[in-house]
């Protein structure tokens, strides 16, 4: 489902995960296994952070007074001694389309641009299903090209 439909139903989707969240507590309120305890905490906090992230999003779109607004993330920020070393878009396709990858358009040229700006180069990791046994092909943005190699995780 598109960001922006999410958008459109929040209030709905908002509903939905608060109901979840309930279930969530009751469900850890019983466990007595401590590693299955911090696993649905887990679970809770990522529904949590989703939903303060379309409350953000909704709200910045009713204070944009018109103006075309986008808002984007990025997955990670690779930090090496200290020193800020990689961008790093990570995505989940269930095919390997091998000379492409489709992507959101907005948020590729916004990652593309931070990284080019800024000098840190960006990567876009995506683990490609059809092949399972943790497969991905990682793709390294830059101004001229597009550099792919696929790998195998260990």
């Amino acid at each position: 489902m598109r960001r922006l439909d999410l958008l459109k139903y929040h209030d709905y989707i908002s509903f939905v995960i608060d109901r979840l969240l309930e279930k969530l507590w009751s469900l850890l309120r019983k466990t007595e296994d401590e590693l299955t305890a911090k696993a649905i905490k887990h679970v809770i906090n990522i529904l949590e952070e989703e939903k303060r992230n379309l409350w953000f999003s909704s709200v910045c779109r009713k204070v944009s007074n018109g103006f075309r607004l986008g808002i984007t993330d990025l997955d990670k920020v690779l930090v090496v001694n200290g020193r800020i070393r990689a961008l790093i878009e990570y995505k989940w396709r269930r095919e390997d389309y091998r000379n492409i990858m489709i992507v959101n358009a907005f948020q590729f040229i916004t990652l593309r641009d931070l990284s080019k700006y800024s000098g840190i180069p960006l990567y876009y990791v995506v683990e490609v299903g059809e092949y399972g046994d943790r497969w991905f092909r990682v793709i390294k943005i830059d101004k001229k090209t597009f550099q792919a190699s696929p790998f195998r995780a260990e």
